[in-house]
């Protein structure tokens, strides 16, 4: 027997088939989804590196104590909040327009599309997802920029060191 406070960290699924599945609980997944928040919070007055080691150090903890109930769907859903939660932080940590355009240039956009989404007057949440902040901020330049990856956790651990992502 478990205690009841902590019974809901884990639930085990019976299907009709014999074999059983762990799935994390509904409050632990809210408990995770918030304090990802916490850690991407656009008024946190933290450096991006201090920031990102942060969520690094707390995702990989957080999959290493759930990672039987984790399914594969579920990680790459996560994946693809998480970074648009970081992309969120640098569009706000690029507060003017000219600070937004040089550093969309920067990173590979071309100049006439970049007056559209530096000027912008659209909420950090919704810009997050423009095609050109996407393009400048790719997830191949988050993960360089040390963004965590739980869908690459999952295929680690199921498979080992030598699996290719």
């Amino acid at each position: 027997m478990t205690k009841k406070r902590i019974r809901h960290c884990l639930k085990v699924q019976l299907p009709f088939c014999e074999r059983f599945r762990t799935l994390t609980s509904e409050k632990s997944l809210k408990r995770f989804k918030l304090r990802i928040k916490e850690l991407t919070s656009r008024s946190l007055g933290v450096s991006m590196e201090f920031r990102l080691s942060k969520l690094r150090s707390y995702c990989v903890g957080w999959f290493h104590y759930f990672k039987f109930g984790f399914l594969c769907r579920e990680a790459r859903a996560w994946d693809g909040w998480i970074r648009r939660r970081v992309r969120l932080c640098y569009w706000k940590m690029w507060k003017l327009p000219r600070t937004r355009r040089r550093m969309l240039i920067k990173l590979g956009v071309e100049p006439s599309a970049v007056k559209l989404a530096s000027r912008s007057r659209k909420g950090y949440w919704r810009l997050s997802m423009n095609p050109l902040v996407r393009y400048a901020l790719s997830n191949a330049w988050l993960e360089e920029q040390g963004v965590p990856s739980l869908s690459e956790l999952l295929i680690v651990f199921r498979h080992g060191d030598q699996a290719k992502v």
